[in-house]
């Protein structure tokens, strides 16, 4: 099975992060980007997508 960029979620925003951690979501792992940002790296699934759409949701 090969791996694409659709199947992964980069995650640029810090407080999404928390959020995503407290709703119990781990990230695959954390690094710096080329243009020196941190961000987290997490599997896409529907439950992850419904997440962030919930904190799109309320942060608004």
């Amino acid at each position: 099975m090969e791996i694409t960029k659709k199947d992964l979620f980069f995650c640029y925003d810090v407080q999404l992060c928390r959020y995503l951690r407290s709703k119990g979501f781990y990230y695959l792992l954390s690094a710096i980007s080329n243009a020196n940002q941190r961000f987290w790296l997490y599997a896409q699934s529907r439950e992850l997508r419904e997440a962030i759409d919930e904190y799109k949701t309320n942060k608004n």
